[in-house]
C-alpha cells in the first residue's frame, strides 16, 4: 500500500471529523464500516486498508461524507469512467473542456489508455436531485457510468492494489480551488442561457417555469409545452431532450427517461 497516495486523497475529500464508509469488496462480498476521518480514526483507517489489501480485497471509500449524504445537500459531484475509448475532458477535445477536478485517480491502464475517477468539490451547495442530474448529464457526455450519482457511491482508493488487475490505482492530481457548476461545458445550460437572453417574456413563463420543476399531476403536460416552445425556437431534438431532462430532474418525483423522451418526441412530431 502506498500510504501517502491514499491519505492525500482522503485529506482532499474529508475534513477532520467527517464520517465516511470504508468498503472492502471481494468475490461479490462487501464489508462496510463507518470511520471518522482525522485525529479520531485516521490510524485505524490506514490499518484497515492495509489489512484488506493484504487479503486480496478491493478497497473503496465514500465519494461524499456521511454528513453531506444525510443533509440532502451535495458539496461535490463525481465521475467514474471505465471506457478506455471515451473522450477525455482535459486537453484533447476542444468541445469538451471541463474544469480540473479536486481529485483525479487513474484506476487502471491498458495499451496507453486509462480508466479514471474524478471528484469536483463545488463552491456552492446543490440539492440532491439537481446534483444527481448534473452527474448523469456529465456521464452521458463522455459515455461514463450514469449510475454513479447515488449519495452512498464508493470510489476506489488510490495507492491500493486493484485486485483484478494487480496494479495500484494512482492519485494523479488534485486541484485546491472549488469549482463552479457553470464552468462545465454543458450544452443544455448554454442553450437555456442564450434563450433567456434573447427572449424575455416567453422563457420566463414557459422555460423558466419548467426548470423550477412541477408536481406529479402536471409534469408530462408541462414537459410537452416546454418542448413545443424549444421547437419553436429552433432548438434541435437532442438538445431539447437535454433541456427537458434538466427540468424533469427537478420535478417531484423526478421524471424518468422514457417520460421525457415521449414528451419531446410528441412535441417535435406534432403538426
Amino acid at each position: 500500500m502506498q500510504v501517502d497516495q491514499a491519505t492525500s486523497w482522503l485529506d482532499q475529500l474529508y475534513g477532520d471529523g467527517d464520517d465516511f464508509e470504508l468498503v472492502a469488496i471481494k468475490d461479490g462480498k462487501a464489508h462496510r464500516k463507518l470511520y471518522t476521518w482525522g485525529v479520531v480514526d485516521g490510524g485505524a483507517v490506514v490499518e484497515a486498508m492495509q489489512k484488506s489489501e493484504a487479503g486480496g480485497w478491493n478497497v473503496y471509500a465514500s465519494a461524499m461524507p456521511r454528513q453531506q449524504q444525510l443533509s440532502g445537500q451535495y458539496d461535490r459531484v463525481w465521475i467514474d469512467q471505465d471506457d478506455l475509448d471515451a473522450p477525455y475532458p482535459w486537453g484533447t477535445d476542444p468541445d469538451l473542456q471541463w474544469p480540473l477536478p479536486s481529485t483525479l485517480v487513474k484506476t487502471s491502464e491498458e495499451g496507453g489508455s486509462f480508466r479514471w475517477q474524478a471528484i469536483w468539490l463545488l463552491d456552492e451547495l446543490m440539492e440532491e436531485d439537481a446534483a444527481r442530474g448534473l452527474m448523469r448529464r456529465l456521464s452521458v457526455l463522455i459515455g461514463a457510468d450514469t449510475k454513479v450519482s447515488d449519495p452512498r457511491r464508493i470510489l476506489r482508493v488510490p495507492g491500493l492494489i486493484n485486485a483484478k488487475r494487480g496494479v495500484p490505482a494512482r492519485y494523479m492530481s488534485g486541484h485546491a480551488e472549488r469549482t463552479s457548476i457553470k464552468s462545465f461545458n454543458l450544452p443544455a445550460e448554454s442553450i437555456v442561457a442564450n434563450l433567456m437572453e434573447a427572449q424575455v417574456r416567453s422563457p420566463a413563463a414557459i422555460l423558466g417555469e419548467w426548470l423550477d420543476g412541477f408536481g406529479e399531476g402536471e409534469r408530462n403536460a408541462k414537459a410537452y409545452i416546454c418542448a413545443r416552445f424549444l421547437r419553436s425556437c429552433g432548438v434541435s431534438h437532442d438538445d431539447a431532450l437535454s433541456i427537458v431532462a434538466l427540468g424533469g430532474s427537478r420535478c417531484q418525483p423526478a421524471m424518468d427517461e422514457q417520460e421525457i423522451y415521449n414528451a419531446v418526441r410528441s412535441a417535435y412530431h406534432a403538426g
